[in-house]
């Protein structure tokens, strides 16, 4: 059995600059020593953390390492006793943040809270991070480390001297190599992990439409001379798909480039769409996207946030106007620029100050760097979106004309009327763009077969739970066993919801569901878990949520926009206001169409709801 090897040996000389002596050293340690079954990433692009090496084993533990030598090709090198960071222009004495110490806590920091959430079961995936030293021995390293940094630091690094590498006892650098093993859920978490460390299989193998109309390239292909531009579209116009090819090309032109979002729930969906697009537009020229996909970072708002200021109070409304906004000022100026372009995706869900924030990152050189917005107001589920005036969008720097997306190409045309009939009962006095048909002049016009079925509960009568279930497990018999489980879908309009649907699933043993539920709970002051063998904390399944991964889902209606399925069960209870009345629309418009069978069923336990059911599901059964 071959051993997982990033960048394979083809693309070894991709790398710039490119591997050092001492780099080369500990490679060949690792992949002389390390047992079948482990996979190492050399300098891994990790989202822009870039550490030298990762060592990951699915079901054992990760090793995240910098490595320092005393040679002139290192990208940190020893000199005088001191530490120096050659990876700039100029060798720069490390210290503070930019310190070896404090960066190797930063990348265990990432991989355990963004690209490796922890596994199931009583034992956290072990993720150890540590300073590899090829020309000291590891006394020497400690020393040198002691005189630039306090006892802490040191002692949660792991520090690897040569006398270790000459020793071959790789034993003693991964630790985590006696730990026990993790439970079958790890192939979900190893899944996503892998598709940041290098491209996805997914991408690699997946046969999937990438073509666009003229509205969609101009958006994803043209500059406006400012450098900002505003992009508006229905659901299913190709917002994302527009996102991700923008910043593809950005990347494959030098540029360094931000893709930000809201939902965590994003982040690996707009990573494998960004990698689909480097690979369709760099065609044959492997360096080229090997070298641009290392060129993009994505990351929701939140934790870029976090990683560019550290902890700091989010201004989650619009209780402020940027020029009042206390925390505004103090951070916008914090760090000096690093991005030549930045793009948006799920505006609508963004305060002005967080894309002040954002748009202050991105540099303008020789040009003003490149800013993209791209908003459906018709999903301004939080309500942010209903303080952009244009004053304030001007005050931030996105003006000027928007850029309009109108032809819905995700819908079944047939269900564009009803949507239409929705937005118009429900959603009134609220910013409404709806989805446009295709038209047979698209040349995507294809013959859909849609099943639409609405269950009303509620009183005494079957539990929701228990309804969308059985309803999921009716669309599975009705298309029979060749479809793929991520073709399958139930959303619910809250997470206590979701945890109703769990205990269900449970209840009958049904384990293999991709979910981003929190499922904690406490109890006397103290905290445990209703399901002790899965992951508890909302974040991380969320973290873990990866449309490669072939499984069926159930997510929030929050949680799943942006997202699509062919087979989806929407349960949705009280509509309490507008936000409620938007958040079924979201929830509406996630059904993607398909030429063979595609079904939507409706469990709703809202009164005003009834009628509109009546009317548009030739299915109408009173639960």
């Amino acid at each position: 059995m071959n051993r997982v090897v990033e960048p394979s040996p083809s693309e070894m000389d991709y790398l710039d600059p490119p591997l050092s002596h001492g780099e080369l050293r500990v490679f060949n340690f690792f992949n002389d020593s390390l047992p079948q079954g482990w996979e190492i990433y050399l300098r891994p692009y990790l989202n822009g953390d870039e550490p030298d090496l990762v060592l990951f084993h699915p079901e054992i533990g990760v090793g995240v390492f910098d490595v320092i030598e005393e040679g002139e090709d290192g990208r940190y090198q020893t000199r005088d006793g001191c530490l120096w960071d050659c990876r700039g222009l100029e060798p720069v004495l490390c210290e503070g943040r930019a310190h070896p110490l404090k960066r190797v806590a930063s990348y265990r920091d990432s991989v355990s809270r963004v690209y490796c959430p922890r596994l199931p079961g009583k034992r956290n995936t072990p993720i150890v991070s540590g300073l590899i030293f090829p020309d000291l021995k590891a006394s020497e390293a400690r020393s040198l480390l002691l005189r630039e940094a306090n006892e802490k630091h040191t002692r949660d690094a792991l520090l690897v001297g040569e006398d270790t590498l000459l020793s071959g006892d790789v034993g003693r650098v991964a630790g985590m190599l006696a730990c026990s093993r993790g439970t079958d859920s790890v192939d979900d978490v190893a899944t996503s992990f892998r598709g940041w460390l290098a491209e996805a299989e997914y991408v690699r193998t997946s046969m999937i439409d990438l073509s666009l109309d003229v509205e969609q390239r101009r958006a994803s292909e043209e500059r406006t001379a400012s450098g900002y531009r505003r992009v508006r579209g229905s659901a299913g116009s190709g917002k994302t798909e527009v996102v991700a090819r923008r910043a593809a090309l950005l990347a494959m032109q030098g540029k360094r480039v931000l893709v930000s979002c809201f939902n965590i729930t994003m982040m690996n969906y707009l990573n494998i769409a960004v990698q689909r697009w480097l690979r369709r537009e760099c065609g044959l020229d492997d360096r080229l996207r090997f070298q641009s996909r290392r060129r993009v970072e994505i990351k929701y708002f939140h934790r870029w946030a976090a990683d560019r200021f550290g902890p700091w109070q989010v201004c989650n409304g619009m209780e402020h106007s940027v020029e009042s906004c206390p925390k505004l000022r103090e951070l916008e100026f914090k760090h000096p620029a690093g991005y030549d372009a930045l793009v948006v995706d799920e505006g609508q869900d963004f305060t002005p100050c967080w894309l002040r924030l954002l748009s202050a990152s991105v540099r303008d050189k020789e040009e003003p760097g490149e800013r993209m917005l791209v908003v459906d107001q018709t999903q301004n589920v939080y309500g942010r979106s209903q303080g952009w005036t244009e004053m304030v969008m001007s005050g931030v720097g996105f003006r000027g004309p928007w850029f309009d997306l109108r032809t819905g190409y995700r819908l079944p045309e047939s269900m564009l009327p009803m949507v239409e009939d929705y937005a118009k009962s429900f959603l009134l006095g609220q910013d409404v763009m709806l989805p446009a048909g295709q038209g047979s002049e698209n040349g995507r016009l294809s013959l859909e077969s849609v099943v639409l079925r609405w269950v009303q509960c509620g009183g005494e009568k079957q539990g929701g739970a228990e309804t969308c279930i059985d309803e999921m497990v009716r669309q599975a018999r009705s298309v029979g066993s060749d479809r793929p489980g991520s073709d399958f879908a139930i959303i619910t309009q809250t997470d206590e919801m979701g945890n109703n649907l769990l205990r269900e699933f449970y209840r009958k043993r049904w384990r293999r569901i991709v979910d981003t539920f929190d499922v904690r709970r406490a109890e006397q002051g103290k905290e445990y878990c209703i399901f002790p063998d899965a992951l508890r904390d909302s974040r991380d399944k969320k973290l873990a949520f990866s449309p490669d991964i072939p499984r069926p889902r159930a997510t929030t209606i929050h949680s799943f926009k942006g997202w699509e399925a062919r087979f989806l069960v929407v349960w949705i209870g009280e509509l309490s206001d507008d936000r409620d009345a938007c958040l079924f629309y979201v929830a509406l418009t996630r059904l993607m169409a398909n030429a063979f069978s595609c079904a939507l069923t409706v469990v709703c336990e809202e009164p005003s709801l009834r009628d509109f059911g009546e009317k548009w599901f030739k299915d109408f059964f009173e639960g």
